[in-house]
């Protein structure tokens, strides 16, 4: 008996050293701690989205992806000194979003993903986002067309401020819209052009195709008549 107590000493002390030994690991910020808090940190995302509420009126939904328990994420942006820190326990399923109804400043956030495990305090990643602001120049009706859909100055959201003045933009606008009603007129002359060129040459190759076959009927029917001449021949010829 006093055996199987000793024994069994020997084995919970074994287990004890063993627990205590990993703990002791797991607080040094070991390189095997920093590669899974390095994995969890790269396998966080951040992304905006544009979205409507209920009055028709745009806001922007900042969302932080992948917030596990290794790892908590600080919010910062350039625009003033307010932080959002988010914990794995302020998320829904690892992901957290806040709502920015600012849609006229552009505002630059930096998700900055730090160690919260191991005895890690170290920042492994940084994301950048970067909120654009609404250009209400794109409402103008020019904009509205399609050959102006890209162009810098109708784009309904854009990530700088323009230097100019509104009236100098509204010129540049017209003048580019100008430019391209030219160019996709231009283009559909020479569409056009092309593709009368083209018919020409299709009317002619069934004009010579119309020919040959013209004349390989005529060749056909010429050596029909010729046997019949020379089947009347023989015929009189046998009488």
């Amino acid at each position: 008996m006093k055996k199987i107590l000793g024994f069994l000493l020997i084995i919970s002390s074994f287990f004890i050293v063993s627990i205590n030994a990993q703990a002791l690991e797991d607080t040094t910020c070991n390189y095997k701690s920093k590669a899974e808090l390095s994995k969890a940190a790269y396998n966080a995302d951040a992304n905006y989205t544009i979205k409507k509420d209920d009055n028709g009126s745009y806001y922007f939904e900042i969302s932080i992806y992948n917030i596990t328990e290794e790892i908590y994420a600080v919010v910062t942006n350039d625009i003033n000194d307010d932080e959002i820190i988010i914990f794995n326990n302020m998320t829904t399923n690892n992901n957290y979003s806040f709502e920015v109804h600012d849609i006229t400043t552009i505002i630059n956030y930096v998700v900055h993903i730090r160690a919260i495990k191991y005895g890690c305090n170290d920042e492994f990643r940084k994301i950048n986002i970067s909120k654009p602001r609404y250009n209400d120049l794109s409402e103008i009706a020019v904009c509205k067309n399609n050959v102006m859909l890209d162009y810098t100055y109708c784009k309904t959201w854009v990530n700088r401020y323009f230097l100019e003045t509104r009236e100098e933009i509204i010129d540049k606008i017209n003048n580019q819209y100008t430019k391209n009603k030219i160019t996709t007129t231009t283009a559909c002359i020479t569409c056009m052009q092309s593709d009368a060129a083209s018919l020409k040459i299709k009317r002619q190759k069934m004009l010579k195709l119309a020919i040959i076959i013209g004349l390989v009927i005529g060749i056909i029917l010429d050596i029909g008549v010729i046997i019949l001449l020379i089947i009347r021949l023989k015929r009189y010829y046998i009488w």
